[in-house]
């Protein structure tokens, strides 16, 4: 089944032979590019091509960043004044949907991607199969998809026919963030959807303001950086903590830290990271002061990359580091900071 459309740019034809990857928005962080890998994999079993539903004004950087993994990408560019407004994006992205017929959708592993998916699913009277860690499809014919049950002591294989697709979300941190595989341009194809508040919508709620969240407060199993303390930053004045916080908030990153540093009274159990505290799978953590147990690196070993500040040449941290710095971190860390500051003064990250 085919299907043409008419966008900005000209005739768009869109038809079944798809898996959509829905991108809410245009900054390609790692949540984006983690659902473009779980959408390629489920494309490569139902033999069908990838192709991502962007909606923003504008594609920044994601364009780049899956060349060679989609076979095009679908601008959505609604007014400004919808974007963050859930209800509006999800009559957008309905009416989308429809136009475009895709076989399933996959969505971020995001709070604004699980309840877009909600949405969605139930408006287009498709099932949700949420926080999927993996896809296969061993008779060729019917999808297996696995997710965790029971908080993740068990797991579930949903088998689920080719003519049945359901939508997907999937696990933060499971599948590794989608990376280009050559340099072809991603053809982009505009969608001319439009927002009708007056066909049996509920009425629009009406968005004030957009408040950017503090890194500080953000979930650490969610957070993109981490700067995690350790033992070595542990004293009566409370110093070492101080540089960390400082850290992450030059950085955007959230502060975390291990058992050491709970144990301590500077930090509670929701920003412990180990076997009894949170997993994380940031793009970049910094491991400061933590000599590296097992019982903590494995709350930390889906971080893409990891930094470590320790003055223990023979700290087990440095195993699982991609960057070693040997050094007292109450040295290190106010020379960082200070290289950080002035770096952002000048104009770079």
């Amino acid at each position: 089944m085919v299907n043409s459309a008419q966008g900005s740019t000209g005739t768009v034809t869109t038809g079944r032979g798809e898996v959509w990857v829905v991108c809410p928005d245009t900054s390609a962080g790692r949540p984006c590019l983690e659902a473009v890998a779980a959408g390629a994999e489920l494309a490569r079993h139902l033999r069908l091509e990838l192709a991502l539903c962007v909606i923003g004004s504008n594609l920044g950087q994601l364009a780049g960043k899956v060349c060679g993994l989609a076979a095009r990408i679908y601008h959505l560019r609604p007014e400004d004044s919808i974007l963050g407004d859930l209800p509006a994006l999800t009559a957008l992205l309905d009416q989308a949907t429809h136009l475009g017929q895709p076989a399933t959708l996959v969505f971020p592993p995001t709070l604004n991607g699980a309840d877009l998916a909600a949405r969605v699913a139930a408006r287009r009277k498709r099932q949700l199969f949420s926080g999927c860690v993996k896809f296969a499809c061993p008779d060729g014919e019917n999808l297996v998809c696995h997710k965790p049950v029971y908080g993740g002591k068990a797991s579930a294989c949903l088998r689920v026919p080719r003519e049945e697709l359901p939508f997907f979300t999937i696990a933060r941190g499971m599948f590794e963030a989608a990376r280009p595989r050559g340099t072809a341009e991603v053809p982009v194809q505009s969608l001319d959807v439009k927002v009708d508040w007056h066909n049996g919508l509920a009425r629009r709620p009406q968005i004030v303001d957009l408040i950017p969240g503090n890194p500080g407060s953000v979930d650490v199993g969610e957070a993109e950086r981490i700067v995690c303390g350790g033992g070595g930053l542990v004293d009566p004045e409370g110093r070492g903590f101080q540089l960390l916080t400082d850290l992450a908030q030059v950085l955007g990153a959230a502060p975390a830290g291990s058992r050491a540093l709970r144990d301590a009274g500077r930090i509670g159990l929701a920003r412990q990271i180990g076997q009894t505290g949170k997993s994380v799978a940031p793009e970049l953590l910094i491991s400061c002061g933590v000599s590296g147990s097992k019982y903590h690196t494995v709350g930390m070993r889906d971080a893409q990359v990891v930094v470590a500040i320790n003055k223990d040449p023979n700290a087990p941290i440095f195993k699982v580091a991609d960057l070693g710095v040997l050094g007292d971190v109450y040295e290190v860390l106010p020379r960082l900071i200070a290289k950080m500051k002035d770096s952002q003064h000048r104009g770079g990250v």
